[in-house]
């Protein structure tokens, strides 16, 4: 099995709409070792991120809160192990946040 360590997503504006971050590939399974989330405006705004999982949503951050012109990172273990589970994210505010995450998958 190879294991390749990567940039997963990167997504900028983030707004009032769900976005798809990243979704797992077939025959993978992907380890999410870290993310920040960057709020790009002038005041405090909140953040959702949940796993989906064939359909079912999982919160990581519920309303969360992050002053303006701050971030938040999150170091640690998420695993995803089936084709089609997903990362998303979604503002209260249109094109309010910026966001990286890292991790690895493996084939």
């Amino acid at each position: 099995m190879a294991v390749t360590p990567k940039t997963l997503a990167v997504a900028n504006n983030v707004g009032t709409t769900q976005v798809t971050l990243y979704t797992v590939p077939a025959s993978t399974t992907t380890v999410i070792t870290g993310f920040t989330i960057s709020n790009v405006t002038t005041s405090r705004e909140e953040i959702d991120l949940v796993v989906d999982r064939g359909g079912t949503e999982y919160s990581i951050l519920n309303d969360t809160r992050i002053d303006r012109r701050d971030s938040l990172t999150f170091s640690g273990h998420i695993v995803l192990d089936t084709a089609g589970d997903s990362l998303k994210a979604m503002a209260d505010a249109a094109n309010s946040f910026d966001i990286t995450v890292s991790g690895w998958e493996e084939t």
